[in-house]
């Protein structure tokens, strides 16, 4: 006898999926420091995917971004020991960043594709990390950034999506 755990997708098969890491030993940030956004991105579907596009509202009112403070590292499965090399900034407008082109991010993923589920060394994984900084007496505590990644699968003309992910 052995125990299993199954998962019923309720909502469509699984594609990408998204979720905002913390640090270990971060519960909390104080006021007027740098505070880092990091975020895992994964593909558990069974296809490489394409075009990788990823795009982030924050809560800029008090915060503003760290600029070329962008990293990526890749593969990785949201170990943050692991090395990180810098990125260009995405495009920003107000409180919108947005990669548009895999390529800015990893030139591995633009050449090869997002690979599946079933790719070795965690090559299904992907995590960037930038900072923000906040102003004093402005930053409202418990504001939330939210995330989306969409990607083509080349096996069907609609777009992958992670669905909407919120920071806690």
């Amino acid at each position: 006898n052995s125990a299993q755990t199954c998962y019923e997708y309720t909502f469509g098969e699984a594609a990408i999926q998204a979720d905002f890491l913390t640090p270990s030993g971060t519960d909390s940030y104080s006021m007027c420091e740098d505070i880092p956004i990091v975020v895992l991105i994964k593909n558990v579907k069974n296809v490489t995917v394409t075009d990788l596009m990823l795009e982030w509202n924050l809560p800029l009112n008090g915060a503003s971004i760290v600029p070329g403070s962008f990293e990526a590292s890749y593969p990785n499965a949201g170990d943050l020991s692991l090395p990180f090399y810098s990125i260009a900034n995405p495009a920003i407008s107000g409180n919108n960043l947005r990669y548009d082109e895999d390529a800015i991010f990893s030139n591995a993923i633009h050449t090869n594709g997002f690979p599946g589920i079933l790719a070795p060394n965690d090559s299904n994984q992907l995590v960037i990390r930038f900072y923000i900084e906040t102003t004093c007496d402005v930053f409202v505590s418990g504001s939330t950034a939210r995330f989306e990644a969409t990607a083509n699968d080349p096996c069907s003309p609609i777009p992958l999506e992670s669905g909407e992910v919120v920071s806690e």
